[in-house]
């Protein structure tokens, strides 16, 4: 799907599809997974698509778990679409591989455990990580749910990466010029 407005930079979207959601048992490993794939700034995504290929201003992924949702988002220039979906789709099939280092595993987990953590500096920060895991059948804390991204590993992150299904490839490009905008 594409849609033109008036802009210098591309939107590059993907959507793929998990059956890991909130209530699955392995909900903290595709939390694991979604940040090594582009949830943070050391991901497959922001190293090897934005700064070693230049080819996207951003490139990031987040996970909608309540849905079963993985987004890439990107911002390329339009014409570098087709590479810019190859690449994106290359970064998935390395984890797919399980060609994941100890560093980038560690730094995920860190980087969660340390955001979690913050959260509970504030008042505001525990009531809304309380009321997202409201659901939840058992009794929520933070440390609980630090111990279960500390135990994901490479082999479960490999195949939480193996369940993803591309769904839909959207870009929002600018609009071509007419002869009247090109001066």
């Amino acid at each position: 799907m594409r849609e033109k407005q008036d802009m210098k930079q591309g939107k590059l979207h993907m959507g793929f599809s998990t059956p890991i959601t909130f209530h699955h048992p392995d909900y903290t490993a595709m939390q694991v997974t979604n940040g090594i794939l582009g949830g943070f700034s050391h991901s497959k995504l922001f190293i090897n698509v934005r700064e070693k290929e230049s080819m996207a201003y951003y490139a990031s992924s987040s996970y909608s778990s309540h849905y079963g949702l993985v987004y890439v988002m990107a911002g390329i220039d339009a014409e570098l679409e087709e590479k810019a979906v190859k690449l994106i789709t290359e970064q998935l099939t390395v984890l797919q591989n399980g060609d994941i280092t100890d560093l980038e595993l560690e730094q995920t987990k860190a980087l969660l455990n340390n955001g979690i953590r913050s959260t509970f500096d504030s008042a505001r920060g525990q009531i809304e990580v309380f009321d997202q895991f409201k659901e939840l059948d058992e009794n929520f804390t933070a440390e609980g749910l630090i111990s279960k991204w500390d135990a994901v590993t490479k082999e479960d992150v490999k195949k939480m990466a193996s369940t993803l299904k591309l769904e839909i490839v959207y870009l929002l490009s600018g609009k071509e010029a007419t002869n009247n905008e090109e001066n």
